[in-house]
């Protein structure tokens, strides 16, 4: 398991300029997108660097009618890889979608906090927590309070720390996980809604028990895989 060092600091100030390109991405309420579906899903890139096909959280896999690239997903850069995202699109078949448009979801990995590591928990808003079929991705849906620090070096930092395993007595495991955030000292004039997914795949567990700091206290909600 990765620790959290200088080098993941900076990664996660990437995710969090990633995740501004996705807030309110998943938005199902009414509006021009109300009737059209819409899945967290994984899209493989064939070796051409097109997306021909998307793997719902449901497990379910789909052929788009047409296909996502740079070209019209300029956050797909990489052929023979895995994109995570939100799709939005109509369904053809049960087997077949028409894409409307997809919208990249920041992932990351649990990481195990090093000992001289402070754990900061500065408080979000908690929408929710779901996981995927199997538990291979955890999702979380939340706001962030800020303000318009475009012109600031300053940037919030979101992780999720892996805090040890608990083996209860009928042998089934929980993994108990955290979510850490560092406010950065960035005024909290206005909140932003954001998605993230976290990679489970290295856990073995048979459940996932997050814990959450919000501006209401400590949430925790636990996920059967």
């Amino acid at each position: 398991m990765m620790r959290l060092t200088p080098i993941v600091l900076s990664l996660l100030g990437m995710v969090l300029l990633t995740v501004a390109c996705t807030k309110d991405s998943y938005n199902q309420g009414t509006g021009e997108l109300s009737l059209v579906q819409a899945d967290f899903v994984e899209l493989p890139t064939n070796s051409e660097g097109f997306a021909t096909t998307a793997v719902t959280d449901n497990g379910n896999t789909l052929q788009l009618t047409s296909s996502l690239h740079q070209g019209n997903a300029s956050w797909i850069a990489k052929a023979d890889t895995f994109y995570r995202a939100a799709l939005y699109y109509n369904k053809v078949d049960e087997s077949t979608a028409q894409p409307v448009s997809a919208s990249s979801i920041p992932t990351l990995r649990p990481v195990v906090l090093k000992e001289d590591e402070p754990m900061l928990t500065h408080p979000i808003t908690l929408e929710s927590v779901w996981s995927s079929k199997g538990g291979k991705y955890l999702n979380i849906g939340f706001y962030l309070k800020t303000s318009d620090t475009s012109s600031s070096e300053l940037k919030q930092t979101i992780s999720v720390i892996h805090e040890g395993n608990v083996t209860h007595p009928d042998g089934k495991v929980t993994a108990h996980l955290r979510l850490y955030h560092d406010q950065a000292d960035i005024p909290q004039y206005y909140s932003s809604k954001y998605y993230l997914s976290v990679l489970c795949d290295q856990l073995t567990c048979d459940s996932i028990r997050l814990t959450v700091n919000t501006y209401d206290g400590e949430i925790i909600r636990t996920l059967k895989r």
